[in-house]
């Protein structure tokens, strides 16, 4: 949700990645493959996440550090309240679209039942 609005940039695609499914644990790899972005480039970036608080090491699972997003974290709750909204308005905008599809619907009806 946060692409459609801030672009397909390494850091919005991994920002909207944790946002999104909150209590998830990632590697590096997986970080990287879900959103399809190389991981020297994640690697630019990825302490800086953790420095501004939106995510945080969960745990390690064999040589392998576990990040999470960072709920706990203000800024994390204004980018999550941001995209809920972002979320109500397409919703809004698809419950209007339907609605204008089935009145235009019914009025084709009355029209053509004369």
């Amino acid at each position: 949700m946060l692409t459609d609005i801030f672009g397909e940039t390494p850091r919005v695609k991994v920002i909207d990645l944790f946002i999104s499914h909150p209590g998830t644990e990632y590697t590096k790899t997986d970080i990287a493959n879900y959103s399809k972005i190389a991981r020297s480039t994640l690697y630019e970036f990825l302490e800086e996440l953790e420095e501004y608080g939106l995510i945080k090491k969960s745990k390690k699972v064999g040589n392998a550090q576990l990040y999470t997003v960072n709920m706990g974290s203000e800024i994390t709750k204004l980018i999550s309240a941001f995209q809920l909204s972002l979320a109500e308005i397409e919703i809004n905008k698809q419950v209007n679209k339907e609605k204008s599809k089935s009145e235009g619907l019914k009025n084709v009806e009355v029209t053509t039942s004369k």
